[in-house]
């Protein structure tokens, strides 16, 4: 055989053997993905059950989520309120004790 004909033989093994290989890294990507899409699904499944189980709740109480969203809200704000105005009062309680 000619050097050509050895060499073209040789890369075109070299190429087949390469696609054989990709084609099967290809095909466990495409299963890790399937994998991975079948979690998603899940957690989301998982995620909208939780969602009406939070709004199932809200119902039997009587309000809705940006109701009880707004309320929230305001006992956030009025704690950050009651710390500020009780923090000074219990630090000079406690420099007053350590006199």
């Amino acid at each position: 055989m000619k050097k050509r004909t050895k060499f073209s033989l040789i890369a075109g093994l070299g190429l087949v053997t390469w696609l054989y290989y990709e084609r099967d890294g290809l095909r466990q990507l495409g299963r890790i993905a399937k994998q991975q899409q079948a979690e998603i699904l899940t957690a989301v499944e998982n995620l909208g059950d939780k969602v009406q189980a939070v709004n199932q709740v809200l119902q039997e109480l009587g309000t809705t989520l940006p109701e009880s969203l707004d309320v929230l809200a305001k006992l956030i704000t009025d704690l950050e309120e009651y710390q500020t105005t009780i923090t000074p009062t219990l630090e000079h309680l406690s420099q007053r004790d350590k006199k």
